[in-house]
C-alpha cells in the first residue's frame, strides 16, 4: 500500500502536458499511427494550453470543465469530444480522481445520399482524372473507405473480387504509411465490383488509386463544386449510396 501511494504521488506530481506526452508514449505501439499522429497535434496544436502547466495532482473537476466549455466555443462538438478524451485517458493512466465532464451536444449532421443521376453526372465531369473516377467507383460500387482505396494494389484484385486488408493511414512523422491491417476486424473482407469497374483499373501500378487520402478529399472537393452538386455530397456519401442500392436489391444488413 505504501508503495501504490508512493507511485500514485509521484504520477500525479507532473503537470498536465507531461501527462499527455507520458500517455501517447506508453500507447504508441498498441494503437494505429492515425490515432497516435492525431493525438500530438492536439497536444503540440496546444488544445490543453490553457491548462497544460498545472499539476494533475492540482487539477479539478471546475478547471477541466472551464476549459471544455471554452473550447467548444471555437470548435466542433466532436472535435471538443476527441481532445478531451484524450485528457481523460492521460489523467486516469497518472493516477487523476474520475471527472464527470459536460461535453457540448453532437450536431445533427445531414447525410446525402447520391441518386443515380447526381452519380452519372459526377464521374462524367471527372472524366479527365483517373485516379478520383476510379476513387469515386470503388466508393460506391466496392463501398470502400478513403484509407481502403488509397492502400488498393493490383495484387488485391481477383476477378471481380476485391480483398479489403489494408489501409493507408497519417504516420506520427508525418506523412502517409500503409497499414496491414484495417480500421476493424470486420473491416478486412471481401467485395465485389462490377466488370466495368475492374475494365478500368490500371494493373502495371503499384497501387490502384496513386494518390494519398488528404489529395484525394481535396480533388473530390474541388470537383463536387466544378459539377454544381451540393457540399453535402462528400466521399463517405458514396458508400450511403452503395447500401441503399443493396437495400433495394434485397441484401440485408448483415
Amino acid at each position: 500500500n505504501q508503495y501504490l501511494q508512493k507511485r500514485r504521488r509521484i504520477e500525479r506530481d507532473v503537470d498536465v502536458r507531461r501527462a499527455l506526452d507520458i500517455y501517447i508514449e506508453t500507447k504508441a505501439a498498441v494503437l494505429s499511427p492515425s490515432t497516435i499522429s492525431a493525438y500530438r497535434r492536439y497536444v503540440t496544436g496546444g488544445a490543453y494550453r490553457p491548462i497544460e502547466t498545472v499539476r494533475v495532482a492540482d487539477l479539478t473537476q471546475m478547471d477541466v470543465q472551464r476549459w471544455v466549455s471554452s473550447f467548444a466555443r471555437t470548435h466542433s462538438p466532436k472535435y471538443t469530444k476527441n481532445v478531451y478524451i484524450l485528457l481523460s485517458s492521460a489523467l486516469d493512466l497518472a493516477g487523476a480522481e474520475r471527472m464527470r465532464i459536460t461535453l457540448p451536444a453532437a450536431d445533427a449532421r445531414e447525410v446525402h445520399v447520391p441518386t443515380d443521376a447526381e452519380l452519372s453526372r459526377f464521374v462524367e465531369s471527372i472524366a479527365d482524372d483517373p485516379d478520383l473516377r476510379m476513387a469515386v467507383m470503388l466508393a460506391a460500387f466496392g463501398s470502400l473507405r478513403r484509407s481502403e482505396i488509397c492502400a488498393l494494389t493490383p495484387q488485391d484484385v481477383h476477378g471481380n473480387v476485391l480483398k479489403i486488408n489494408k489501409s493507408m493511414v497519417r504516420s506520427p512523422e508525418g506523412g502517409f504509411v500503409v497499414r496491414k491491417k484495417n480500421k476493424t476486424v470486420e473491416s478486412s473482407r471481401e467485395t465485389t465490383v462490377p466488370s466495368y469497374v475492374i475494365r478500368e483499373m490500371d494493373l502495371s501500378r503499384s497501387r490502384i488509386v496513386m494518390i494519398t487520402p488528404d489529395r484525394l478529399t481535396d480533388r473530390f472537393r474541388r470537383a463536387i463544386r466544378s459539377a454544381g452538386l451540393p457540399e453535402s455530397f462528400t466521399l463517405h456519401s458514396l458508400r450511403h449510396y452503395y447500401v441503399s442500392i443493396a437495400h433495394a436489391l434485397g441484401v440485408s444488413d448483415a
